[in-house]
């Protein structure tokens, strides 16, 4: 859905529901040849069928445009964008699949002109990457080591497909 810039305000919101199955699959943050594909039982290959490494149910994309009616005559730029968002454990003999919380960030940015002459003005920006400072952990970085003999450690993640906040700021002189 897409709503057309009325009274200084637009914005766009998008939604996928989709699924893919397989036997075998890799994310595309898997390295080329330190992928997790593999089948652990060669008797029954179709126990790994389920949701593929790169599955995403639900995606959900949305942004926001909002003049503000800030400064002398000049408008504030303010965008924010959402970007793209249980684990069962198999039996001994049997295998599955682990999925994640799935991915979750909101980016804002702010911009505001300054014009001296008609030639030179100056651009102030401001941007914030993972606003909300969310923590999404990676299902590729499950712990199975020694998950006979140190149960407390099964399913332990030790990575995130998230990184932490990132600020910016620019100023930009165009003439």
């Amino acid at each position: 859905m897409r709503s057309r810039p009325a009274h200084g305000l637009q914005f766009d919101f998008n939604y996928v529901l989709s699924k893919s199955l397989d036997i075998g699959s890799d994310a595309e943050r898997v390295p080329q040849f330190g992928g997790l594909t593999a089948i652990v039982n060669t008797w029954a290959p179709g126990q790994l069928r389920g949701p593929s490494d790169f599955d995403a149910n639900h995606q959900i994309n949305a942004n926001w445009v909002c003049d503000l009616p800030v400064g002398r005559g000049q408008r504030w730029k303010f965008v924010l964008k959402v970007p793209p968002a249980g684990t069962v454990i198999p039996y001994p003999g049997e295998s599955g699949n682990f999925r994640g919380q799935g991915f979750f960030g909101i980016d804002m940015g702010v911009n505001k002109t300054f014009r001296f002459t008609e030639r030179h003005s100056l651009r102030f920006s401001a941007y914030a990457y993972n606003l909300t400072n969310s923590v999404r952990f990676d299902p590729a970085t499950i712990t199975f080591n020694n998950a006979l003999t140190n149960t407390a450690s099964l399913g332990a993640y030790s990575g995130t497909l998230t990184k932490p906040r990132v600020m910016e700021f620019a100023l930009r002189y165009q003439f």
